[in-house]
């Protein structure tokens, strides 16, 4: 009872040579500010209100929701060591984590009828394995390590500023729990933060930053049904620039850029789709027989024969904030 009496609550300090109020909103503000604009790397865009725009929102989003951000960037790091792992053999182990990151921060594109388009991915590792690129001709690609560190913005200087920002306030707050003094919500929030930003830097540690200028190239020479078959690969058409209303939306600065996991999972379901109609409408029409050779089916075909939900996939618009890889994650989710 003597205890409760003599507890007092203790509102704003603004003068104190010790720990004002002030000075303790100042230390965990200037943490969280610095962490996150020196963690986030933003895609590349063609347009450079995109690409301011495109920056401020990962910068309100890894302050909001800083765990958002970490996925994202695992979710990259293990897209680029696979993609990695696919294009060394075919590039004499001269392919390096930094390249994959290049390309899968949307910095590679080629010229089209109504403007240009992203080279992904996936894209980019079929034409090396398919043999229509030479990895010898990666510098006219601008896939030179030197052409990508020199168009790179990283700064040094603000990484050393947050490192030496980070180590003074944790140990600040460390000390604080030693002596049994009491840390406030803020600074505890703020502790929060700096593992989640630790995180999201190692998986961005070999990625460029702030690339404003993509690197465009021709297309190798391919017959129709090859680059119907390169075309359909693209995981998203909305970064391309084309002029259309998706591609100009400035709604387009806070979607995540897609994976390549989501693209074959997409496929797969699609495949188990027309798999199913072309077995249902086979037993319709011999009920005993099963026909040699599979036929196609049109998307007509395949909303009359009670798969919308299948094709919703394609159909349906989504504002996500992360996505799970099947793969990585072990889960038995779509199997």
């Amino acid at each position: 009872m003597g205890s409760a009496e003599n507890e007092t609550l203790l509102g704003l300090v603004w003068d104190n040579p010790g720990r004002s109020t002030i000075s303790l909103i100042t230390a965990c503000l200037a943490t969280i500010l610095l962490c996150t604009w020196v963690v986030i790397h933003p895609r590349v865009y063609k347009r450079e209100s995109h690409a301011t725009l495109h920056k401020l929102a990962l910068f309100v989003k890894g302050i909001i929701a800083p765990e958002f951000i970490a996925v994202e960037g695992l979710q990259e790091w293990s897209q680029c060591r696979r993609m990695e792992r696919e294009c060394s053999a075919f590039s004499g182990g001269e392919f390096k984590f930094i390249h994959a990151f290049y390309i899968s921060m949307l910095a590679l594109r080629y010229r089209a009828p109504k403007g240009d388009r992203v080279i992904w991915p996936n894209q980019y590792t079929w034409l090396l394995t398919q043999g229509f690129i030479q990895w010898e001709d990666h510098s006219s690609w601008g896939l030179s390590l030197d052409d990508i560190c020199d168009k790179s913005k990283s700064d040094s200087a603000a990484k050393l500023l947050a490192l030496m920002q980070v180590i003074w306030f944790s140990a600040q707050c460390i000390l604080r729990v030693a002596y049994s003094l009491p840390l406030s919500q803020l600074e505890s929030m703020t502790i929060g933060y700096i593992p989640l930003f630790i995180v999201t830097y190692f998986f961005w540690w070999n990625k460029p930053k702030d690339i404003r200028s993509p690197s465009f190239v021709e297309l190798p020479s391919m017959s129709e049904e090859q680059l119907q078959i390169f075309e359909s690969m693209a995981l998203s058409n909305k970064f391309d620039n084309e002029g259309t209303k998706d591609q100009v939306s400035y709604w387009n600065v806070w979607y995540l850029t897609p994976r390549v996991f989501e693209k074959e999972e997409e496929d797969r379901v699609m495949q188990v789709a027309r798999t199913n109609i072309v077995e249902k409408m086979a037993k319709n029409q011999h009920p005993n027989t099963i026909p040699e050779q599979p036929y196609t089916t049109t998307v007509n075909e395949m909303e009359a024969h009670g798969v919308e939900e299948q094709m919703n996939i394609r159909k349906r618009k989504e504002i996500v904030v992360a996505r799970w890889d099947p793969d990585l994650y072990r889960s038995n989710s779509g199997r």
